[in-house]
């Protein structure tokens, strides 16, 4: 597991290389020189993942050789894992064709869905609130221009 951890910290490390050099520049319109960068967001979430990245390599190479730090995923797990990420790749698609507000109010309101959650009032303010509370406030209060 030591080493799955040191090799997905240094891919982990790459990818985000990869997004702070390349993808978010050619991809983020330059700002109107008021508010907040369109590239800020994305920059933060990304060194935000490098930091861990960081954090999850020192932490690997400095762990005893015979010392496991975790234990694999069971094969439940990993079903959990395959939904997740169907759910997310069909909540892509959905952003793309709907928009970014009907998209997110569909992505929330497919994995609490699949979670399994209990009230219908909460699934209903939670997928509806979440995603409207985000687009406020990037839109009004930090001025991020938003599709």
């Amino acid at each position: 597991m030591r080493r799955v951890n040191i090799y997905s910290a240094l891919l982990l490390m790459a990818f985000c290389g990869a997004m702070l050099l390349w993808a978010i520049p050619a991809n983020t319109a330059a700002g109107d020189g008021y508010g907040v960068s369109p590239a800020t967001l994305p920059n933060v979430l990304v060194v935000f993942i490098l930091a861990l990245s960081v954090l999850l390599l020192v932490q690997n190479v400095r762990l005893p050789a015979g010392r496991l730090s975790a234990c694999p995923l069971a094969r439940e797990g990993w079903h959990n894992l395959g939904r997740f990420t169907l759910i997310l790749l069909v909540s892509l698609a959905l952003l793309h064709l709907l928009g970014l507000r009907v998209g997110g109010i569909l992505i929330i309101l497919m994995n609490l869905l699949y979670m399994r959650g209990k009230s219908k009032i909460a699934i209903a303010c939670t997928s509806v609130g979440v995603p409207m509370s985000i687009y406020v406030i990037l839109w009004y209060a930090l001025q991020v221009p938003l599709p």
